[in-house]
């Protein structure tokens, strides 16, 4: 049994009634002979080449999806880490504990003049 239509030829509404389709003709299969067996692994057969087609189709969609988040995630752990510094350097010259000389010894041991090593 080799499907006319496969997955990558429908849309996403088509792929959703083709799979309900399989999934009621699973649901209603009856195994009370060697034929009927025979059968049902040429369905099977089919369902796994449309799962195949179907998770290729899935991650040619979400591959570049997922690459776009985990860039964006590293900037917000960038961004993050810099704020955190900007704030402690911050908060370290307003209670003038900063001598802001450049000396690198000012803000606990920090240098204040260098925003992203500061603490």
């Amino acid at each position: 049994m080799t499907p006319v239509v496969t997955p990558s030829d429908l849309s996403d509404g088509e792929l959703i009634l083709a799979a309900q389709g399989f999934w009621a003709v699973s649901e209603g299969f009856a195994i009370q002979s060697a034929r009927q067996y025979a059968l049902a692994v040429e369905v099977l057969d089919v369902a796994k080449l449309a799962w195949k087609v179907l998770e290729e189709r899935r991650v040619t969609i979400t591959g570049p999806l997922d690459q776009a988040l985990a860039i964006y995630r590293d900037c917000e752990a960038i961004l993050e880490k810099k704020m955190t510094a900007w704030r402690r350097r911050n908060a370290c010259v307003t209670d003038g504990n900063c001598s802001s000389s450049g000396s690198g010894n000012s803000c606990g041991g920090y240098d204040c003049d260098t925003i992203d090593t500061c603490w």
